[in-house]
């Protein structure tokens, strides 16, 4: 099954945005210019659709009504909505499409992508399966790094054992190794119940990344004694 990503970028708002469609290599595959009538009964349909067909439908024809409503949304999906992408999405069949949106168009993502007809047919039955998330605002974007960077956060539950805590901390330790013993670039960094606020921030701040263990101290309004050790270089 091919995995393909649609992302929304130049987004300016519901009606203004560019569709970036990539492999799962992230090649490029197609984009789209989308300019949208916020006037039109297809927007409104689009943005409500079980509100607009509420309101829309007669009861004594609903089903009749309801088909050639949901129809012809569709065909506006296609057309106005994804264009080319649409019947990209068909030729790459069976596919999961990664829908990533920029946290302000997070309402795109509520929208109903799999009604766009294609052949009519929706892409919803035609083995095209969307997977909706949100992204980071493209003003805020950052590179990725050259590896991979773990923080595993563990807590001590009232009346739990600090023994399973440090069984379940080796087993995520363990699985980051076997993971930079294959060639790949990784590190981990765990902290364990006992870290302070300030220990946790300058966790999340670094750069070096590393494994870091702490030694049963007090909790998060309090100190804690610590050591780091690390686990994996950068291969």
């Amino acid at each position: 099954m091919a995995t393909l990503r649609l992302e929304a970028v130049e987004f300016v708002d519901l009606t203004r945005w560019r569709w970036v469609l990539a492999d799962d290599s992230g090649a490029f595959v197609v984009d789209h210019e989308v300019r949208l009538d916020a006037s039109s009964w297809q927007f409104e349909a689009f943005a409500d659709l079980m509100g607009y067909l509420s309101w829309n439908v007669a009861p004594d024809r609903q089903a009749e009504e309801e088909t050639r409503i949901v129809s012809a949304v569709g065909e506006w999906i296609r057309s106005e909505v994804l264009g080319p992408i649409a019947a990209a999405l068909v030729q790459a069949r069976p596919a999961t499409v990664r829908v990533t949106v920029p946290e302000r168009a997070e309402k795109l993502l509520a929208r109903p992508l799999e009604l766009g007809h294609v052949g009519g047919k929706p892409l919803a039955v035609q083995n095209v399966t969307f997977v909706m998330e949100t992204g980071p605002d493209e003003r805020g974007v950052s590179r990725v790094g050259e590896r991979l960077r773990v923080l595993g956060l563990f807590s001590l539950p009232e009346g739990g054992q600090a023994l399973n805590l440090r069984r379940e901390r080796y087993s995520l330790v363990q699985l980051i190794e076997r993971i930079a013993a294959h060639g790949k670039a990784a590190d981990i960094r765990v902290l364990q119940y006992g870290v302070t606020r300030d220990r946790l921030r300058d966790a999340l701040a670094d750069d070096e990344g590393g494994t870091s263990s702490t030694s049963p101290g007090t909790d998060l309004r309090g100190s804690s004694c610590w050591r780091q050790t690390r686990a994996s270089q950068t291969r």
